[in-house]
């Protein structure tokens, strides 16, 4: 059985200012509540503030590395641990500069232990807050350092293999957004192929037909007719997989033989449309020929009956079920609130009514790439409740081809079931941190000293 210290024994608190400032466009990080999330603190989205703001607002407190953030009012009690220490704290935040073990006090602070006393020392009724006494209070399960070091070295490697996941599958998801875009955006391998036609044909200049040598130049035509194919299919197929001459001779016959058909199903002119310059032979399509917006169904909190089916709003997941309406994989689309967010689901879900969820037969992967670059987040039609109407996207025009979006397909796949199983590897170690957290902390569970 552990001894417990009260939280301001063992760590100093520091409070944010009161006050709202005035943001900037461009400036230095400011952290809020809503950037504050279970894990390294990621300073990406935050709003930015100006130098002569930053300084004010970094007065009471200098970040350092495994700092913990806090939050107070609202969505209280979240807590981020500090590894870029360039940002200032905005209002209803806090920080925690720890004594002992940092890895230890943040996994403490993340147990059920420390919710739940955190849960019974809120005030507010209309928004609950966290104080900043009871912070200080908060009553911390105390080992010998040497044990302490162990738990927090335990929790945390679950918790950096995670974080390791999330990274790996944010490179994978901008990896695939980058060949949406090199493919149905930039066309880059059909210019690739116009490119190597170009030079190919100023290197291969047409021949006198009037030369006694004629025939024998007819037949070095047929073989530069040839080469030229080859020539324009291998400039594709350096577009297509980012790869020089030298990396695509070490490619397996396999590898080698699909990167060739994905090449030649792309032309090698360009022509005029309505749409601007688009592949030749390509069609001009609207969204509502692709795809249908499907409206979610209503399912109240209360009506909800305990299970494993992710429920989505517009704000992702908000909660679960025992039923689902769509089988997955899925893209759900904000309609009500956050207007135009996108999921992918792998799972069977259930949408409510404030999104839509896409019927298609036309590859999944195509559609949810194409969604992103429509800018459906800038299509609110109104003013008091935010809101996507469908028909609006129905009428947006796009450029596409049945054979090079099956292609597409085939490589995305790939893509996300390397995703998918970071997914399903990240949620096995977060639920078995779950388990072993609270064990730890209440002596069920010994570990001896590193």
């Amino acid at each position: 059985m552990s001894d417990f210290s009260k939280l301001s024994e063992i760590a100093g608190v520091v409070d944010s200012l009161h006050k709202t400032p005035k943001y900037s466009d461009v400036g230095k990080p400011m952290v809020r509540c809503t950037d504050v999330k279970y894990g390294r603190l990621k300073l990406d989205d935050t709003f930015r503030v100006s130098d002569e703001v930053f300084e004010e607002f970094s007065r009471r407190y200098k970040p350092s590395y495994n700092d913990i953030v806090i939050t107070r009012v609202g969505s209280y009690g979240i807590t981020a641990l500090v590894e870029d220490t360039n940002f200032c704290l905005g209002q209803n935040t806090s920080v925690i500069i720890p004594k002992i073990n940092p890895r230890y006090l943040y996994a403490t602070l993340n147990s059920p232990q420390i919710k739940n006393q955190i849960e019974s020392s809120v005030v507010g009724s209309t928004q609950k807050t966290l104080s900043l006494k009871a912070i200080n209070n908060l009553e911390i399960p105390r080992f010998d350092p040497e044990i302490e070091e162990r738990i927090g070295k335990i929790i945390g490697e679950l918790d950096d293999k995670i974080e390791l996941n999330r990274q790996i599958n944010q490179t994978l998801e901008q990896i695939a957004q980058a060949i949406f875009k090199s493919w149905f955006v930039d066309f880059e391998p059909v210019k690739a192929k116009i490119a190597a036609k170009k030079r190919w044909q100023a290197e291969n200049e047409t021949v006198d037909t009037s030369s006694p040598t004629c025939y024998a130049e007819e037949s070095d035509n047929a073989q530069n007719a040839n080469s030229l194919a080859d020539v324009m299919n291998r400039a594709a197929m350096r577009a297509i997989s980012g790869k020089s001459d030298e990396e695509l001779d070490q490619l397996n016959p396999e590898q080698l033989k699909q990167l060739t058909a994905t090449a030649a199903l792309f032309p090698d002119e360009l022509m005029e449309s309505e749409l601007g310059v688009i592949p030749k032979g390509w069609e001009q399509k609207r969204i509502d020929d692709i795809m249908e917006l499907a409206y979610g169904k209503a399912l109240k909190s209360t009506d909800r009956l305990h299970g494993a089916v992710p429920v989505y709003g517009s704000g992702g997941v908000t909660g679960s079920h025992n039923k689902s309406l769509v089988d997955g994989p899925g893209i759900i689309v904000g309609r009500k609130g956050t207007v135009g967010s996108l999921y992918w689901e792998d799972r069977a879900f259930f949408p409510i009514d404030t999104v839509f969820y896409v019927r298609t037969n036309t590859p999944l992967t195509f559609c949810f790439y194409l969604l992103q670059t429509l800018g459906l987040d800038r299509m609110n039609t109104d003013a008091a409740v935010p809101g996507l109407n469908r028909d609006n996207v129905y009428r947006l025009p796009v450029v596409f081809n049945a054979e090079v979006a099956a292609a597409f397909d085939r490589i995305i796949e790939h893509l996300r079931n390397l995703m998918r199983t970071n997914a399903q590897q990240s949620q096995f170690l977060a639920s078995l941190r779950d388990v072993l957290l609270p064990k730890l902390l209440s002596g069920d569970l010994y570990v001896e000293a590193a």
